[in-house]
């Protein structure tokens, strides 16, 4: 029986993380070699009321401006999702992964900033309304894991904006701004493909039916397992290539101590 663990937080504390250069040198040994991971993302044909956006943040133009400046570096983030912003999940509760980029680093603490998920058609939002998060000091991919429980078949709009002013400022009002929307799907011929698989299986069987945020999240997992692993590292590389994020494939990981491996039992 597959078992997924989720880290549920929602103050995103820094002290659980480990930063994992993508270009980390690579080892000879059996165990950071793996059989090749088949991963060929296949887009989904949305159609009806699906809703969509743009990965770009806003605010800006995507960044903050000299409150993250006086701590460092200017600071911009990119949701890890297709251009569209758009993603499918089979997770009641699924995690969501942000890139994050400063202009010098390490900056002195990490900006704070609220998540928020919404129904995309009446707007209402999920308890808890706004979820404390914490970015972390320095640039890489990091994850967002979800409190909430999703329906089947219901689309909704997440966002996390960030408060760029410095708290001595008093400029205008400024901000970060960036969103998605995903949808959680449970499709009967698709759960006797998820029984009994490992997370190498499981990234080609999300890649396969186009359920993006899951397949994300396998990949990192495995490669916060084993970041030395290039079989890993290729199977996350390709997969953002397939959204055309592949500069972000050579960012740091940013792993949290407690994300586990879906294994077999």
């Amino acid at each position: 029986m597959v078992k997924i663990k989720l880290l549920y937080g929602i103050a995103f504390a820094l002290t659980t993380l480990t930063s994992y250069p993508a270009q980390a040198q690579l080892m000879e040994s059996t165990g950071n070699r793996a059989e090749s991971i088949a991963v060929e993302f296949k887009q989904p044909d949305y159609s009806g009321d699906a809703p969509s956006g743009r990965r770009r943040g806003t605010g800006n133009r995507g960044y903050c401006p000299m409150a993250v400046s006086e701590m460092g570096g200017n600071l911009r983030m990119t949701p890890v999702i297709a251009k569209d912003s758009r993603g499918l999940t089979v997770n009641e509760s699924p995690t969501i992964w942000v890139h994050v980029s400063y202009q010098s680093e390490p900056i002195e603490r990490g900006l704070s900033g609220e998540f928020s998920l919404q129904d995309s058609k009446t707007n209402t939002k999920l308890a808890p309304k706004y979820l404390p998060v914490t970015l972390p000091s320095r640039s890489g991919v990091f994850s967002i894991p979800l409190p909430y429980s999703l329906e089947v078949g219901k689309w909704y709009r997440w966002y996390l904006i960030l408060d760029c002013n410095s708290p001595d400022s008093f400029d205008n009002d400024s901000f970060l701004f960036i969103e998605g929307f995903l949808k959680r799907v449970e499709l009967p011929e698709f759960k006797h493909q998820l029984d009994n698989k490992t997370s190498q299986k499981l990234i080609t069987v999300y890649a396969q039916n186009g359920i993006w945020y899951d397949a994300l999240n396998e990949s990192a997992k495995l490669r916060c397992s084993n970041p030395q692993n290039s079989t890993f590292a290729e199977a996350w590389s390709r997969l953002l290539k397939a959204v055309e994020l592949e500069e972000i494939a050579q960012e740091s990981l940013i792993c949290r101590e407690s994300l586990s491996l879906t294994t077999r039992e």
